[in-house]
């Protein structure tokens, strides 16, 4: 199924969200929140797990922000806000201050 389709069927059904976490655990729960996302709602829950815990995944962080626009950088930000009400240059800033190419990117990109 295409996401729009992905979309629909979630719209259709519901706490699908709750649903899906109800019945799958760990690396497979994630993966299939992630299918019934929005792809900025998506991007966002994979740049929040990039910065968790001890250090962040850069490459992870590189794969997501250098690969999007600009206008789907904004709504990854939009979707982060909704979904971990902070910012997302905001903790961009504070976790990526000691990589340089990403804290410039976020700089540069004007990640809001």
């Amino acid at each position: 199924h295409t996401n729009a389709q992905r979309q629909a069927i979630a719209a259709a059904h519901g706490d699908l969200d709750g649903i899906v976490r109800s019945r799958f655990h760990d690396d497979c729960e994630d993966l299939m929140v992630q299918l019934i996302q929005p792809p900025a709602g998506a991007d966002a829950m994979w740049i929040k797990k990039a910065v968790s815990g001890v250090g962040i995944d850069e490459n992870l962080l590189h794969e997501i922000l250098c690969t999007r626009t600009n206008e789907q950088i904004k709504d990854i930000a939009i979707a982060f806000q909704d979904r971990y009400g902070e910012p997302l240059a905001d903790r961009l800033r504070r976790e990526c201050s000691g990589v340089v190419i990403l804290h410039r990117f976020v700089v540069t990109r004007r990640v809001v």
